[in-house]
């Protein structure tokens, strides 16, 4: 429970029921000097327009005061006396002067003094001075002082003494406006001893105490408030005793509001409003969010921050980014997700309190600037069951490192081959199951600590749409010939092939033309005979469905038995090449 205590300060010079002041006479010193009297060692008095201290005068440019445009003098012993006006017909006279000032409380001082007995005297005002030396240290703005001048018989009997040591100096004393009462214009004082703190507990009521002091007696007082700037409440302060009053503000009864308070006093004539003050009725933030230390990349970054201090219990966090909440957690860490290059992010906590689930104060904002990978579509994108296609993936931010780097587009997908070419760029081939689910699917793509998701980044076809190669012409060449191949597939080739036939199938040109792929070949002596897959990579996708024969050379029969009529010339490179068969037989 939070308690404060206001402590209203007057001293007890007359007593007796307040009576309404009269105004008997006013000095202004904004626009005349009023006939004061200045004296001094130093004579620092003076008046005129004000170049230091408050800068200007109360009500104008001019005042009194003791060096208009600097610091006062060292070791001064300076007086300014009142002009003259009776007082012996007076009931009740009250000085009230207005002033300002700036000095030094480690020796040197202000005072008001009155002529008795042939001798000045200091003489204390209606609530005493601010410091045991008089009027020291800073009033921070014009105030009010009061000077009953009971036993005095004319104002010229009243002065302001101001005196320096040798040691600093500051803006001094200036005097704004003089006024002559006759009654009680002096109101109650109310001095603040301490404040409410912003309190967390939501649906208790904040006890007073305070002590009410005047020179004539207080007549009421009250305890003011209002939430958030809404209708004034109040509370009348009942005495306690010994001048003692007390009065409570109700309970907030909710979190983020602002409560603001003072005290009204009166002694049936003159009123005093002490304040206002204010506090705030809360829900504790959660500590400042953090993030690892370093370079952020990723497409989530992870956050943690310590738990509020609250007596209430928390129930749940809430993470917003730029405003908006985006994550619910139990937790005092979460996987946030980020989708822009710049990001404000605060975390909030759910109480369990006497009022229901409420929600407290954010806390402090952690501006995250994370590198966002972005990968680009697959290249290809597509690709069927049972197919093997070799596939580029590139994007941006991606810090590709060879070793460290791992791509997923599900179990019935098999990678390899995968190879980095730059921190933006790697390759792959894919081996898809003959029995892949068609469909869409994501792909995930490890770098490093990081995973990339992509959505929708890779289509499987069925079996059926694809691409293969559908023919091969001619379908069989001989063991030590050349020959022209053409292989013909269901869809256009790319324009980087590599043929594979096969051990001693030596592929010495390809030429492209849409479907159609011209092969230039030389089959060794010994290549195996027998049939052998037909497997044409062109780059991208790798086809097959053909196959291709490997036969023994044919003699032709006109050569081995003499028959027919062919020219020498023609004849004899067969005869050449059958003997070096006859021979390698023979070895």
């Amino acid at each position: 429970m939070v308690r404060v205590r206001v402590v209203v300060v007057a001293a007890s010079l007359m007593a007796g029921e307040a009576r309404a002041a009269d105004l008997v006479a006013a000095w202004d010193l904004s626009g005349s000097d009023e006939a004061l009297v200045a004296d001094g060692s130093r004579m620092q008095w003076e008046w005129g327009p004000v170049g230091a201290g408050p800068g200007s005068g109360l009500a104008g440019a001019a005042a009194w005061g003791t060096i208009l445009d600097g610091a006062y003098l060292h070791t001064g012993d300076e007086t300014l006396t009142l002009p003259s006006t009776a007082l012996d017909a007076l009931e009740r006279p009250v000085l009230q002067l207005t002033h300002w000032y700036a000095i030094d409380p480690e020796g040197d001082a202000g005072v008001l003094e009155t002529f008795e007995d042939g001798s000045w005297l200091t003489r204390e005002p209606v609530f005493g001075y601010p410091d045991t030396a008089g009027f020291a240290g800073s009033s921070v703005d014009w105030v009010d002082d009061w000077l009953l001048l009971d036993g005095l018989d004319d104002s010229a009997d009243v002065r302001l003494r101001f005196t320096s040591d040798e040691s600093i100096s500051l803006d001094g004393w200036y005097l704004g406006s003089l006024m002559l009462w006759d009654g009680d214009p002096v109101p109650p004082l109310v001095v603040v001893d301490q404040e409410i703190e912003d309190t967390q507990l939501l649906d208790q009521s904040l006890p007073l105490e305070v002590s009410i002091l005047d020179d004539l007696g207080v007549s009421e007082a009250w305890l003011v408030w209002t939430v958030d700037e809404g209708d004034e409440q109040r509370a009348a302060l009942s005495p306690l005793g010994a001048d003692v009053y007390a009065a409570e503000i109700s309970a907030p009864g909710a979190a983020d509001v602002d409560v603001s308070w003072w005290i009204e006093a009166s002694d049936g004539e003159n009123d005093s409003t002490a304040g206002p003050w204010s506090f705030r009725a809360y829900l504790a933030a959660p500590g400042v969010p953090t993030v690892p230390d370093g370079r952020l990349v990723g497409s989530t970054v992870t956050l943690s921050w310590e738990p509020p201090e609250s007596p209430h219990a928390v129930v749940e966090y809430l993470v917003s980014r730029d405003g908006t909440v985006v994550l619910e957690t139990e937790d005092t860490t979460a996987e946030l997700p980020v989708v822009d290059e710049v990001h404000f992010v605060t975390v909030s906590a759910r109480f369990e309190t006497s009022l229901g689930i409420l929600e407290g104060d954010p806390s402090a904002t952690l501006l995250i600037t994370p590198t966002i990978p972005d990968i680009d579509p697959l290249d290809p994108a597509y690709g069927w069951q049972g197919a093997t296609l070799r596939v580029a993936l590139t994007g941006t931010d991606l810090l590709l490192v060879s070793g460290e780097v791992d791509l997923d587009l599900g179990d019935d997908i098999a990678v390899s081959e995968l190879s980095v070419r730059n921190a933006d760029r790697l390759e792959a081939t894919l081996e898809i199951d003959v029995e892949a689910a068609v469909g869409v699917r994501s792909l995930v793509l490890t770098s490093g600590e990081v995973d990339i998701v992509e959505l929708e980044a890779f289509t499987v076809g069925p079996a059926s749409d694809a691409p293969q190669l559908v023919e091969v012409e001619p379908d069989a060449v001989e063991q030590g010939t050349h020959a022209t191949l053409v292989l013909t597939a269901n869809t256009e080739l790319g324009d980087a092939p590599s043929l594979d036939l096969g051990e001693g199938v030596i592929i010495e040109s390809i030429e492209i033309d849409g479907d159609e792929a011209t092969v230039e070949l030389a089959v060794a002596r010994d290549a195996p005979l027998g049939e052998r897959a037909v497997v044409l990579d062109d780059g991208t996708l790798i086809l097959e469905g053909v196959s291709l024969r490997v036969r023994d050379l044919t003699v032709p029969p006109e050569v081995v038995c003499g028959c027919g009529t062919a020219p020498a010339s023609s004849v004899l490179p067969l005869l050449v090449g059958l003997l070096g068969l006859i021979r390698r037989g023979r070895g």
